[in-house]
C-alpha cells in the first residue's frame, strides 16, 4: 500500500491543505485500518521535500499559485534556461540547450549565426522533455515541521518513507518517477523486487500525487486501485476528473477501505520491506 504526501503541509493550518477542516481524523483513521489488516506485503509512505529554491514554487517565479508555467529538460534532467536568472537559481542543474525556450514557454530555435557566435556556452543537451509545471505556495520545505508525516499515522520501523521532490529543479507528484519522466525513483524496482503485483493507493491529493501515482502504477503493469475514503482532494472539481481520468486507466475506484479487504478469516500478519532489504515476498499486495 502507499500512502501519498500525509504531511503537515497539505492537511488544514498547512501551506497547502486538501482535507476540509475536522476531516482529517477520518481520513487518518481510514487510512489506519488499512494499515493495521494484516493483509499488504508492503507499506510505502511518501513525503514531499522540497528545498527553498524548489522549481514549483510560485515564489520562486514570481508568480502568483495556481499559475501555470511550462519548463524544458534535457534527456538526463538538466532544467533548459536562458542564460541569466535560473542558471543563479540553479547553478549545477540549469543548461543552456541547443533548442531552447522562449519567454512564452513554447520551444524556439536560434538562428544559425547567434547560435555559431554562443557555440563556447551552448550545453551539448538538447530538449528532451517538455513539463507543464502547475506553481504552488511554498511548501513541505525538507527538516521543516509541516514536511513530517501526521503524527496520527501508524508507521512502523521497517516500512519504507520515500522522498521526492527533493532536487530543486524537478517536481515529482508520483511515487514512481519525475514529471518530466526524467527519473525514476526505484519504486517499481522494489516492488518487483518483492513479488507484488498489486498497489492500493491512498492519501492526499486525489487529483495530484494520488491520480499520478495511480496511473504510473498501472503503467508499470501493477492491478492498482484507490481508496477514495482515503483521499482528500485540493479541488473538488479536479477531483472529478481525475477520478474520471484514472477510471479510463483501468485503475479500480472504491468508496471503502473494507472494499479491499479480504475477509478476516483471509487475512494474513503484515508484513514489510525496506529498500536495503534483500528479503523476497511470497505475497502479492502493497499498500502505497
Amino acid at each position: 500500500m502507499a500512502y501519498l504526501c500525509l504531511q503537515g503541509c497539505f492537511l488544514p493550518g498547512g501551506a497547502l491543505p486538501t482535507a476540509p477542516a475536522g476531516s482529517t481524523l477520518s481520513l487518518v483513521k481510514a487510512i489506519n485500518t488499512l494499515r493495521t489488516a494484516g493483509c499488504f506485503d508492503l507499506t510505502v509512505f511518501t513525503q514531499d521535500w522540497h528545498p527553498p529554491n524548489h522549481i514549483s514554487f510560485a515564489a520562486v517565479h514570481s508568480r502568483q499559485p495556481l499559475e501555470a508555467i511550462h519548463l524544458h529538460y534535457t534527456r538526463s534532467g538538466q532544467l533548459c534556461s536562458e542564460p541569466g536568472r535560473m542558471q543563479r537559481l540553479y547553478p549545477t542543474a540549469a543548461v543552456v540547450c541547443r533548442c531552447n525556450t522562449s519567454s512564452s514557454g513554447s520551444l524556439t530555435h536560434r538562428p544559425q549565426q547567434q547560435q555559431q557566435q554562443q557555440q563556447q556556452h551552448l550545453s551539448t543537451d538538447m530538449v528532451e522533455h517538455q513539463v507543464r509545471q502547475v506553481l504552488w505556495p511554498q511548501h513541505c520545505l525538507q527538516h521543516s515541521t509541516e514536511a513530517r508525516l501526521h503524527p496520527g499515522l501508524i508507521i512502523h520501523p521497517d516500512d519504507v518513507i520515500l522522498r521526492k521532490g527533493w532536487q530543486p529543479q524537478l517536481d515529482a507528484y508520483s511515487a514512481f518517477q519525475d514529471n518530466g519522466r526524467v527519473q525514476s525513483t526505484g519504486l517499481a524496482e522494489l516492488l518487483r523486487e518483492h513479488g507484488i503485483s498489486s498497489v492500493v493507493v491512498v492519501g492526499v491529493a486525489l487529483e495530484v500525487c494520488v491520480k499520478s501515482t495511480a496511473l504510473d502504477a498501472v503503467e508499470e503493469g501493477f492491478e492498482t486501485a484507490v481508496v477514495l475514503a482515503a483521499t482528500a482532494p485540493v479541488d473538488e472539481a479536479g477531483a472529478a476528473e481525475a477520478v474520471q481520468e484514472v477510471r479510463e486507466a483501468g485503475v479500480r475506484l472504491v468508496q471503502q477501505v473494507w472494499d479491499v479487504l479480504p475477509a478476516p478469516a483471509d487475512r494474513k500478519s503484515n508484513t514489510s520491506a525496506t529498500f536495503s532489504s534483500s528479503r523476497s515476498s511470497s505475497e502479492n499486495g502493497v499498500l502505497a
